[in-house]
């Protein structure tokens, strides 16, 4: 890693939510949320412990998961503890919204979506490339939405094993 490299950090501790949303977008309960408070503990336990904030060279997505790359991890365990419990409680949450997700094949895109953000970003992405998102062919039967393709929260309650967007949407 070059000098340069080293000196590069993505996450301004004096504004950490302008910063992750410069990294991940505008979604105040999905992802930069959830990371933003990560950050907003880690400023507060670095200051108590005098160390130095963690360097971050990025924060993304990736084939559905958050990532978080670090220059030098930090000394601290519950720091470092706090880094893995926030990618394992993102990446079980929606990018967008923050509900309950799963990763969903979308085109060529993965990302972790709930059922809701899933059929707004498949409608957004039919309406400017004119195509529906792909179904994944490795998700369990019961699990995935008959209508739309979607994978997690089905509706118990519908016979058609719809998932619960489909169901309102009268699909």
């Amino acid at each position: 890693m070059s000098e340069a490299e080293a000196t590069i950090n993505v996450v301004d501790y004096d504004n950490i939510q302008k910063s992750v949303e410069l990294e991940l977008g505008e979604t105040p309960l999905g992802w930069s949320g959830i990371v933003t408070e990560l950050f907003e503990h880690i400023k507060v336990r670095s200051d108590e412990l005098g160390i130095e904030y963690p360097k971050v060279l990025q924060i993304k997505e990736k084939f559905g998961e958050l990532r978080i790359y670090f220059s030098k991890v930090s000394e601290d365990e519950r720091i470092r503890g706090w880094v893995a419990a926030t990618i394992n409680r993102a990446n079980q949450s929606c990018e967008q919204c923050g509900n309950a997700a799963r990763p969903q094949n979308l085109g060529s895109w993965i990302m972790t979506l709930c059922c809701w953000c899933a059929h707004e970003e498949a409608a957004r992405r039919f309406n400017e490339h004119k195509r529906r998102y792909i179904r994944r062919t490795d998700a369990p039967e019961h699990l995935t939405c008959s209508v739309c393709g979607y994978v997690g929260h089905i509706d118990r309650s519908d016979d058609r094993r719809r998932c619960p967007c489909c169901v309102k949407k009268g699909w």
